[in-house]
């Protein structure tokens, strides 16, 4: 193996450090969205509420 080629922990080091923190603000979500997601999911429960109920309740005889 040439110099070039080996990895040391040092030159791993030097490489992470160099590396951009990463796109950090695809993680902030407008306010206006934060509210879509939760009215959303509400909604996807009430829909599901009534599949569940009658997978779940026996029918009744009478």
């Amino acid at each position: 193996m040439t110099i070039e080629n080996t990895l040391s922990f040092t030159e791993l080091d030097r490489r992470l450090r160099e590396m951009p923190d990463g796109p950090a603000a695809t993680l902030n979500t407008p306010p206006l969205f934060r509210i879509a997601n939760v009215v959303g999911a509400v909604a996807a429960m009430f829909t599901l509420v009534p599949f569940v109920l009658v997978h779940i309740m026996t029918p009744a005889n009478g």
